[in-house]
């Protein structure tokens, strides 16, 4: 879902106004996942999930919500206009290496946050998944405040400058986590 949230978003953009629409769709992505975070913090400070048992009931939970939404994405993309790409090879430009570079030090960032640092957090620290739960809520709801403030950002700078603030965001979180 994560390559399709985004292209989605753009999909259902006005014209000039697509950081826009990315920060509003954002936003209802966040709260879906502080929704989820608080069912799991719940449930396993309540005693209600746990990983004991022979059903584990928040992977029970999501495999419905995960066929729900694929339901509804198969149905969506039939009412969507589909557009025909002639030419299905990947095309490299030296004016979009900026973008490349932020792309891949993005999915550096995202591959440490969801595979790393869980793991620290439980092997290490030995924390549960309530205490990831917890900090998946805390990141979501600062993340829904600042998301469409950054698509309105976007619009209003450009994506020059917006590649550059990314840039410039991305090495000054691998510090923090170096």
């Amino acid at each position: 879902f994560m390559p399709v949230n985004d292209s989605l978003a753009m999909s259902l953009a006005e014209d000039e106004k697509g950081g826009t629409s990315l920060g509003f769709f954002k936003r209802f992505n966040d709260l879906g996942a502080m929704l989820a975070g608080t069912t799991i913090f719940i449930g396993f400070r309540a005693k209600v999930f746990s990983f004991t048992t022979s059903i584990i009931v928040p992977f029970a939970i999501a495999m419905v919500l995960f066929l729900t939404a694929s339901i509804l994405l198969v149905v969506l993309k039939k009412e969507l206009p589909q557009k025909r790409i002639r030419n299905k090879r990947m095309v490299f430009r030296k004016e979009y290496v900026p973008y490349y570079l932020a792309t891949f030090a993005f999915g550096c960032q995202k591959r440490i946050r969801i595979v790393f640092g869980p793991w620290v957090l439980i092997e290490l620290f030995s924390r549960g998944a309530d205490t990831i739960a917890l900090l998946t809520l805390v990141s979501r709801l600062v993340s829904s405040f600042i998301a469409p403030r950054f698509g309105k950002f976007v619009d209003r700078r450009g994506l020059k400058v917006t590649m550059r603030t990314e840039s410039a965001y991305m090495i000054a979180i691998f510090i923090a986590e170096g």
